[in-house]
């Protein structure tokens, strides 16, 4: 079996509006991808001051990404599991690769 195409898709989503899901939508369907992996930053380099609360710009990504086919979103970098970095995106594909693959 092939391994599953996953994509990771991050952002402040503070909040999250039609391009951020029109983006997703195409995302899947134009790289052919078995899983998009939606991730809110837990700080966001571009913006100072204070925005959104983590937990309400996750609610807000949960709500606009639900009817995206084979979306999920993740809240490992919101909870200071993961720090997205290029190494760990490594990591999160591994793991949800076999999670979804059940392997």
């Amino acid at each position: 079996m092939a391994a599953p195409r996953i994509g990771l898709l991050g952002g402040a989503f503070d909040p999250p509006h039609r391009a951020h899901v029109a983006l997703a939508e195409s995302a899947v369907q134009a790289l052919h991808l078995d899983h998009l992996l939606v991730l809110p930053t837990g700080q966001s380099w571009h913006r100072s001051g204070a925005g959104s609360a983590g937990d309400h710009r996750l609610a807000m990504a949960r709500l606009a990404f639900a009817d995206v086919a084979r979306t999920q979103v993740l809240d490992l970098e919101l909870t200071g599991r993961a720090r997205v970095t290029p190494s760990t995106r490594c990591a999160i594909c591994r793991h949800n690769g076999r999670a979804m693959t059940g392997t």
